[in-house]
């Protein structure tokens, strides 16, 4: 998810408004799926100094804001731990079909990171293969 609204930055808001906003938000989930979201992706990919702490006293197990490695991390908050699951800007169709490459170029750095990923998981455990996706580039509201 990107929250309630993508544009909605959770920077701005104060505690007790993203608390509340997470609130509705597990309420829109448990009514469309009937279970509550394990984790989320930010409105717009951003969070704020007390996101973490409010996902995990959620019941949230991770947290997906982060571009790095490509190997999730632990988060401590108040709470316990979230897991950090690697984001990824290079295998977006995103910014890559938004004017700036076509899909074919796409497909082949899916391609080429998978191979990567693949490999370098032989030495030292699995890495995760981030492919963001979004559903109105695709023709689907």
């Amino acid at each position: 998810s990107h929250g309630l609204y993508n544009t909605r930055y959770l920077g701005r808001s104060t505690e007790a408004e993203e608390r509340e906003g997470f609130a509705l938000e597990e309420k829109i989930c448990r009514r469309h799926t009937g279970a509550a979201p394990r984790g989320l992706l930010g409105p717009c990919v951003t969070n704020s100094p007390w996101t973490m702490d409010i996902i995990a006293q959620a019941g949230m197990t991770y947290h997906a804001d982060w571009v790095h490695d490509d190997i999730p991390v632990p988060i401590a908050t108040r709470k316990g731990k979230l897991v950090s699951v690697p984001y990824n800007y290079d295998i977006n169709d995103g910014p890559a079909l938004e004017g700036h490459f076509d899909a074919a170029y796409l497909v082949e750095g899916c391609i080429a990171q998978f191979d990567r990923l693949l490999a370098e998981s032989g030495t030292d455990g699995g890495k995760v293969f981030c492919l963001a996706l979004h559903t109105y580039l695709m023709g689907q509201p």
